[in-house]
Formats: C-alpha cells, sequence, structure tokens
C-alpha cells in the first residue's frame, strides 16, 4: 500500500530526531511515541501498516530504530528509510560524541576522576 502523501524528506528527519531526542524508556515506549507521532498525530501510515512494520522490526536488532526505519522507507523508500534511521540515532550520537570529547579533554581534573 502506497502513502497518500509525499512527506519532505526534511521532515522525516526532523520528526524522527525530535523522537531520538526525547524517547526514554526503552524499545516499547519508544516504539509507543513513534505510533502516537506518525499514526495517530500526522498519520502517516495506518495502524494495520504500522503493526506490520512493528512487527517486523521485531525479527533483527533494536526494533524501536527498525520500526523508524519501516515507516521512513514506507513513505519514502530507501531514502526515507535511510534519513529516518540516520534522524533516529543523531541525538545518541551527538550527545556520546560530546561526552567523550569533554572526558578526553578534562580526564585530568581531579574532581571528574572522583565522580568517575
Amino acid at each position: 500500500m502506497e502513502p497518500e502523501q509525499k512527506v519532505p524528506v526534511r521532515e522525516i528527519f526532523k520528526v524522527f530526531f525530535i523522537i531520538g531526542a526525547t524517547g526514554f524508556g526503552g524499545g516499547m515506549a519508544i516504539v509507543s511515541l513513534i505510533q502516537r507521532v506518525c499514526v495517530e498525530e500526522r498519520k502517516w501510515v495506518t495502524l494495520e501498516e504500522f503493526m506490520h512494520g512493528l512487527a517486523f522490526g521485531q525479527i533483527l536488532g533494536p526494533f524501536s530504530l527498525n520500526t523508524s526505519t519501516f515507516v521512513g522507507y514506507y513513505l519514502r523508500g530507501v531514502v526515507g528509510g535511510v534519513i529516518a534511521a540516520v534522524g533516529f540515532i543523531s541525538p545518541s550520537f551527538l550527545l556520546i560524541s560530546l561526552l567523550s570529547w569533554l572526558y578526553f579533554k578534562f580526564h585530568n581534573l581531579p574532581q571528574l576522576q572522583s565522580v568517575l
């Protein structure tokens, strides 16, 4: 089933970036957030299609990322899937990169060593 609307790739990235930045509580909590945003609020995907994507996403690896990729793929094909996955992962990647940089820059401080 093809989506009725052609969602801009920029919008897909933005939505999944926000989901990745604000989603807490583990895989199923994030999947319910994806469902609320993509099925109920934006109506990008029907509930039936979303459930098929969720079931497929549970086969391999982290299913919240797989579900994000499925929604992006459903909306815009391979490019949409990649954009949704990159948007979903980017907040975590950026935060870990920043914390790693701060750690390596300031790891000699006695205050930081006592905290760690």
